[in-house]
């Protein structure tokens, strides 16, 4: 999910350990444990976020820099819900990584039956099972 930090304050959790509250430009509020994230965490930035809700608190447990062209195009509200119409460029990464691992997993496994295919064909079923994957 995309977001624009609006602001950032650093709290104490009941166990005495710290963590920051990053209320996003949206209004809504997200807390980060994760020390090694707090240098991303700038009012201002844009991020692409994992959020792991936990009751009623919503955790920031992966941050990476993004760009304002990356996030909702202008008219184009931000989904509150992080629901999007569409996968996100790490999404499609994610899979066609997929995709291309089963394809190799198949060529394994006709190899043990004799057959042997060159690496054009298996990047062939990996793109043709990434388009299934991705057909509406």
């Amino acid at each position: 999910m995309k977001i624009q930090v609006k602001s950032v304050e650093e709290k104490v959790g009941p166990n005495g350990d710290k963590f920051k509250r990053v209320q996003a430009a949206d209004g809504r509020y997200f807390s980060c444990w994760d020390g090694a994230l707090l240098h991303l965490l700038q009012p201002g930035a844009w991020l692409e976020v994992t959020i792991v809700e936990k009751g009623k608190y919503k955790n920031i447990t992966t941050a990476e820099p993004a760009s304002p062209e990356e996030a909702a195009s202008p008219g184009e509200p931000s989904s509150p819900t992080g629901v999007s119409n569409g996968p996100t460029n790490r999404e499609e990464a994610i899979g066609k990584q997929v995709c291309l691992k089963c394809a190799t997993e198949l060529a394994v496994a006709e190899t043990a039956t004799g057959k042997v295919h060159d690496i054009s064909h298996l990047l062939n079923v990996a793109k043709l099972m990434y388009q299934w994957l991705s057909s509406k």
